[in-house]
């Protein structure tokens, strides 16, 4: 497989992925992020996406498929595939912004701002490196998971053996968003 640079990547990202002209970002909005839609078909997504290629996919949980696209050895974006239907979509880079601004990497002390309190922080029950975050205005289409550079460190702040809580460290910020049709996984 011929790679592609970075350069090109991120070229093709913001042409293909209609950005607006003003800020260079690719817009999540609804079930969709750019021309990718929540879904859509593996076939679809593939044309959707074009230049860019996705991975052959990896088989997940309870029959489901992981598909990416990178940028070296890190993940842009992955669409995760189930009964032939993208249901999820997670963003790993900041380039890609709701309409409010909200990206990847942003404190959730600024998302706050926009979409309101942390109601919810919580540490994923089969993935304890997972923490998922919920803010008091944010869309229903939208999931967010958290997390801190600090090592060894999480994002929020938890009593002892609580997974839940609502305060988080100063440095705490967006790891990922997820766009997500909680209608397809019930097929």
């Amino acid at each position: 497989m011929k790679k592609i640079s970075s350069l090109a990547v991120a070229s093709a990202l913001t042409l293909l992925f209609a950005c607006t002209n003003e800020s260079q970002t690719i817009l999540i909005a609804g079930n969709a992020v750019g021309k990718a839609k929540v879904g859509m078909s593996v076939a679809q997504i593939r044309e959707a996406i074009k230049p860019l290629v996705l991975d052959q996919g990896i088989a997940g949980f309870e029959g489901d498929v992981l598909f990416s696209v990178k940028e070296g050895a890190n993940s842009v974006i992955t669409f995760n595939e189930y009964y032939q239907k993208i249901t999820e979509i997670e963003i790993f880079d900041p380039r890609y912004q709701t309409k409010e601004g909200i990206h990847v990497g942003m404190l959730l002390s600024e998302v706050e701002k926009k979409f309101g309190k942390v109601t919810e922080l919580s540490i994923d029950e089969q993935n304890e490196e997972l923490e998922y975050v919920s803010f008091a205005k944010s869309p229903e289409d939208l999931r967010f998971r958290a997390t801190i550079k600090d090592k060894g460190k999480r994002a929020g702040i938890y009593a002892p053996d609580q997974t839940v809580t609502t305060k988080f460290q100063d440095k705490a910020v967006l790891k990922t968003i997820i766009v997500n049709d909680w209608s397809l996984d019930q097929d």
